[in-house]
């Protein structure tokens, strides 16, 4: 059986989908009581910027061991990042959100 995250790979990025999943983070975070760490465990969310403020979101995936990122970015649909390919395309992890 593979990994949860396989099935959103690849997956078409609109503009209209990431509003949705910015407030759909926001909403799940205040009714399920989700609350900062600094552990990228499986499931765990994350906010990701290229500049001074957090405007992207991604969900950790771990497989074998090692932490991957996936999230959606315009013109290449969803994807799964390492850390290092993060940094790589000028990404930085701001806050990381676990569930109570």
């Amino acid at each position: 059986m593979g990994h949860w995250a396989e099935k959103y790979i690849g997956g078409r990025w609109t503009s209209r989908a990431c509003a949705a999943a910015r407030i759909m983070a926001t909403d799940i975070a205040l009714k399920c009581g989700w609350h900062k760490t600094d552990r990228l465990a499986d499931g765990n969310a994350v906010y990701l910027s290229q500049r001074t403020r957090s405007h992207h979101l991604g969900v950790v995936a771990v497989a074998d061991g090692q932490a991957y990122i996936v999230h959606a970015v315009e013109g290449g649909g969803v994807v799964c990042s390492s850390h290092a390919e993060l940094v790589q395309n000028g990404w930085r992890i701001t806050e990381i959100y676990t569930c109570a």
